[in-house]
C-alpha cells in the first residue's frame, strides 16, 4: 500500500509540473506577441511622422527653390545665359577703367640693358654654379680665418723634382709594387735559411717510410683540414 501511495503522490506532481510549464510558455508567447505589436506600431508611428515632415517641405510639390548665382551657373552650362559672370565682369571693369597714378614704376638701368641676353639654362645652370663658386669661397675665407688663431705654423719647403712616393691617381700600381717588395723579401728569406743550411755539418739520412704510415699522415691530414673548415664555418655562423 505504501509504494502504490507514493507512485500516486509523484504522477500527481508530474502532472503539477506540466501544468505549470504550459503557463509559463504561454506567458512568454503573450509578451513577445506585445513586443512585435509595440514595434509594428512605434514603426508606423515613425514612418508616418517622416512621411507628414517631408509634405510640409515647400520643394514637396516639385517647386525646388535655387539661388539666383546658381541659376545662372546653369544657364551659363545649358548656353542660355549671355550675362558674365561675376569675375569677368570684374575683368572687364579693371580693363575700361582710366589709368591711375602709380607711386611707384620701375625702370632698367643703364648697366644692366648693356648685359647680354641669358638663356633659361644659363640662368638655372651658371647661376647654380655662381652659387656654388661663392659657397666654397665662403668656406676657404673661413679656414683662413681659423688657421690664423692656430698657434703653430708648420713651415714646407718646395724642392724642385720631388715626386711622391704613393700616386693615388693609381692605386694599382702601388699594390703591384708592394706585391714585388714581399716577393723579393720572401725570396732573400729562402736564399738565406738555404745559406745556413748548407753550412750545417750534420745531415741526417731518412729511409722512406713505409705505405701505410704515409696513408695515415695524409688522412690526419685531411681530417685537420676538414675539421678547420668546420670550426671557421662555425665562427662565420656566430
Amino acid at each position: 500500500m505504501g509504494c502504490r501511495h507514493n507512485q500516486v503522490r509523484l504522477g500527481q506532481r508530474w502532472a503539477g509540473d506540466d501544468g505549470a510549464g504550459a503557463e509559463r510558455h504561454a506567458a512568454q508567447a503573450r509578451r513577445f506577441a506585445g513586443f512585435l505589436a509595440r514595434q509594428q506600431a512605434y514603426e508606423r508611428a515613425h514612418r508616418e511622422r517622416v512621411e507628414a515632415e517631408l509634405r510640409s517641405r515647400p520643394w514637396a510639390d516639385g517647386a525646388l527653390g535655387v539661388a539666383p548665382g546658381s541659376r545662372r551657373i546653369l544657364q551659363r552650362r545649358r548656353g542660355d545665359d549671355d550675362s558674365p559672370g561675376p569675375a569677368h565682369a570684374a575683368v572687364r571693369r579693371s580693363l575700361s577703367a582710366p589709368p591711375t597714378a602709380q607711386s611707384f614704376s620701375p625702370r632698367i638701368s643703364e648697366r644692366a640693358k648693356a648685359l647680354p641676353a641669358r638663356s633659361r639654362q644659363e640662368m638655372s645652370v651658371g647661376d647654380r654654379v655662381r652659387r656654388e663658386a661663392a659657397l666654397e669661397r665662403a668656406r676657404a675665407a673661413a679656414a683662413a680665418e681659423a688657421e690664423r688663431a692656430l698657434t703653430f705654423r708648420p713651415r714646407t719647403l718646395a724642392r724642385a723634382g720631388a715626386v711622391a712616393r704613393v700616386d693615388t691617381s693609381h692605386p694599382e700600381a702601388y699594390r703591384e709594387r708592394l706585391r714585388q717588395r714581399a716577393a723579393s723579401h720572401s725570396a732573400r728569406i729562402a736564399q738565406r735559411q738555404e745559406e745556413d743550411l748548407q753550412q750545417c755539418t750534420f745531415k741526417p739520412q731518412t729511409g722512406q717510410l713505409p705505405a701505410f704510415i704515409s696513408r695515415m699522415a695524409r688522412s690526419y691530414a685531411r681530417e685537420g683540414r676538414t675539421r678547420s673548415a668546420a670550426v671557421s664555418s662555425k665562427r662565420g655562423w656566430l
